[in-house]
């Protein structure tokens, strides 16, 4: 075998060239024939993995490595050579026969289809106006190895690169704040795509593939058609995967490449898909061409209005706050739900429609939240036998912060409007699915004029955070565990009924559970700001809804603590910085097929 720098500097050495020759064409040969398709990372410094980049990593062993780009050194030894070759052969396959991608695109938080605009350097190009409150959808069915689609979303080990998930997604930029813990916070960007086998690409590919929920069937998947029934995107889909991207998560301005393959339960890989997501206002790029004939199913042809007010919009120094709250990881479970299109009028007439609860409370009008004393009249007897009896006592007064807004955003932080109300007069916010909206609660300080406070958790679990709320039916799985947010065990919160707030341990623990999910824009337990405000209006901005608000809470609704079917009660109440608790505020999630019917019959 010739030497391969003597090869390089051929031309000083003319009679190697004949060899040289010969020994290029056969090692070429044979790398080509053992892969076939996508290689790890982008060798060519094309932007798209493919076996271009191989061709180009073996030419740069025969001539100036300086030339070549980061990607060509697989093994990351700071050196191109064989090596680098034979780093990436266990890797990749000749050809791939694991799983079909049979849809990678963009949906609306609700499930709406989001068409792509155009292609850009043969990807489809998928515009939104911000980085987040939308889902990256991919589908996927048997290839040619004849395995179905492994479901694995988690398969993560710090110290065995091997261990990796059978749905592989990465982007070109980092998303959130690009952290690299696996499964907490944001995901690192991997630029050129790479899929290589070091620990760095396996850390990636977990930490962003946990957050996907999956599904088997159309009638629980996350995209909807243009009636609002669940379906998968591509008529052959066997199981698709749906990130919703929250905050957490959020997509920085401009293009980021999306980067996908499937793998199937015996381990073999499928071909790479890709799409570009570009965030930010602007013209197609040139690169661009027509939008190709889609073959998913059509947009949808109507919308249905509700006649229903969004709370009005109070100008506040916030205007112009960007919201940045993560999103814990999905539960594993699914939940079948109707998911009809909603689109809301701004400045349209409420309607006062009164539903009955499905679970009554009979504290659902209860002005306060503080217990009243416990102690009752005394009898006493005379010789007279006339009773005397002792003062009635007078209730406490709620001197803390005052509820200015209750209410819920969609995915995409915007407001939803009311539904209607109990025949108590609780407000109803009905929900076609289980999670992906948001619970927001505004304070202002009450008589007690002392400032609201900020906590959301206590870690010793000794008292009440100052936001106190909690559920009458459990949320996800209602594990007891508290604070379980995070992570492969994440798990729901249990209920409290009917609503109290009486200090005993077990109700310390579940109002903790449940209000550590309120996060500020960094992701700690607290309330937020003016500028870290959670609630986008239509101008653009972010802010606060109530006008005298001080003070938002805002928690996601994921899958980890998706609203069980029918009526639910959420009671909350706010506590100042000397501990004095306000009068309690309450509203409905009603979610379920019912939901559908009533859209259905209040907008023919």
């Amino acid at each position: 075998m010739p030497d391969t720098d003597a090869c390089r500097s051929e031309h000083e050495h003319p009679e190697t060239a004949p060899v040289c020759k010969w020994f290029r064409s056969v090692f070429i040969a044979t790398v080509l024939c053992v892969m076939h398709t996508q290689v790890l990372g982008d060798s060519g410094c094309s932007e798209v993995v493919d076996i271009g980049g191989m061709t180009a990593l073996v030419a740069a062993m025969f001539s100036d490595p300086q030339n070549g780009c980061a990607a060509m050194d697989v093994n990351y030894d700071d050196e191109i050579s064989a090596a680098d070759i034979v780093a990436a052969t266990p890797v990749v396959s000749a050809p791939p026969r694991g799983p079909t991608v049979t849809f990678l695109g963009v949906a609306g938080a609700d499930g709406t289809a989001v068409s792509p605009l155009g292609l850009t350097a043969g990807r489809p190009l998928f515009v939104r106006p911000f980085g987040s409150g939308f889902q990256i959808v991919v589908e996927g069915r048997t290839g040619q190895s004849g395995q179905p689609p492994g479901l694995k979303r988690f398969n993560s080990s710090l110290h065995d690169a091997s261990r990796r998930p059978d749905l592989q997604i990465e982007t070109s930029e980092s998303l959130g704040d690009g952290s690299p813990a696996v499964c907490d916070g944001g995901v690192p960007g991997i630029y050129p795509p790479d899929f290589g086998p070091s620990q760095r690409v396996s850390n990636t590919l977990n930490d962003l593939a946990c957050h996907a929920v999956v599904a088997t069937s159309p009638a629980i998947a996350c995209t909807q058609d243009q009636y609002g029934n669940s379906v998968f995107r591509a008529a052959n889909t066997q199981v698709q995967f749906c990130l919703q991207v929250s905050k957490a998560l959020e997509f920085s301005v401009g293009e980021t490449i999306v980067s996908v393959r499937l793998r199937d339960t015996a381990g073999n890989l499928g071909p790479l898909r890709q799409i570009v997501i570009r965030v930010g206002s602007g013209s197609v790029p040139p690169t661009s061409t027509a939008r190709p004939t889609s073959t998913a199913p059509p947009t949808a042809t109507h919308t249905r209005t509700p006649t229903v007010a969004i709370p009005t919009r109070t100008p506040s120094a916030s205007s112009t706050a960007q919201r940045a709250t993560p999103s814990p990881p999905p539960s594993p479970s699914v939940t079948a739900s109707l998911r009809p299109t909603e689109t809301q009028a701004p400045g349209s007439t409420p309607t006062a429609t009164a539903f009955a609860l499905g679970t009554p409370s009979p504290t659902a009008a209860s002005p306060t939240s503080t217990r009243a004393p416990s102690e009752t009249p005394v009898r006493s007897a005379t010789p007279s036998g006339t009773t005397t009896c002792s003062p009635t006592p007078t209730p406490t007064i709620a001197i803390g912060p005052v509820i200015t807004f209750f209410g819920v955003t969609r995915g995409d932080d915007t407001l939803v409007s009311p539904s209607g109300a109990t025949v108590d007069g609780t407000t109803v916010y009905s929900r076609p699915a289980a999670s992906g909206f948001s619970l927001v609660v505004e304070g202002r300080p009450g008589s007690s004029g002392a400032s609201v406070g900020r906590s959301t958790y206590q870690p010793d679990l000794t008292s009440f955070p100052d936001l106190q709320i909690e559920a009458s039916r459990p949320l996800g799985n209602g594990s007891p565990a508290v604070c379980d947010r995070t992570g492969r065990t994440a798990g729901g919160v249990p209920a409290i009924d009917p609503p109290n707030f009486d200090e005993t341990q077990i109700n310390v623990d579940i109002v903790n559970d449940f209000a550590c999910r309120f996060l500020d824009g960094s992701g700690a337990p607290v309330g937020r700001g003016g500028t870290e405000a959670c609630v986008l209006f239509p101008d653009g901005n972010y802010g606060f809804v109530g006008a005298a608000s001080r003070i938002q809470f805002c928690a996601v609704i994921d899958r980890v603590v998706e609203f069980p079917l029918g009526d639910t009660l959420v009671t909350a109440r706010l506590r100042d910085v000397n501990g004095n608790p306000g009068p309690s505020s309450q509203l409905v999630i009603r979610v379920g097929p019912e939901v559908s019917a009533m859209w259905n019959a209040a907008n023919p």
